[in-house]
């Protein structure tokens, strides 16, 4: 929904399959984006969601470059990682073509 103060985005991602091969084969993952424009050239933005990875990355954390990262598929005896974000940024717009926006998570 969009109105010329206040904006308000609904998702959600939904997983009908898995990876890793877990009997938990749908996983609903909600999400929930707000932004107030008090202004004309400024807009608050917050958001929420909660997310899901079946992945792990393996590195050598002792290495300065990696010159390659080993994805691997969560054994199905292990759940996946689950995280709900926090998001919250500010946009300023100078201009037409050139703005500035900071996000913190």
């Amino acid at each position: 929904m969009r109105w010329s103060v206040l904006g308000i985005d609904l998702g959600s991602r939904i997983s009908l399959s898995s990876l890793s091969g877990s009997k938990k084969l749908k996983v609903f993952e909600p999400r929930l984006n707000i932004t107030l424009k008090p202004g004309s050239f400024i807009a608050l933005k917050g958001a929420i969601g909660l997310y899901q990875q079946e992945l792990l990355i393996v590195t050598e954390e002792n290495e300065v470059i990696n010159l390659y990262e080993l994805w691997l598929i969560i054994p199905s005896y292990l759940n996946p990682s689950i995280a709900i974000h926090y998001i919250s940024g500010i946009n300023i717009m100078f201009a037409d073509n050139f703005n500035f926006g900071i996000e913190r998570l």
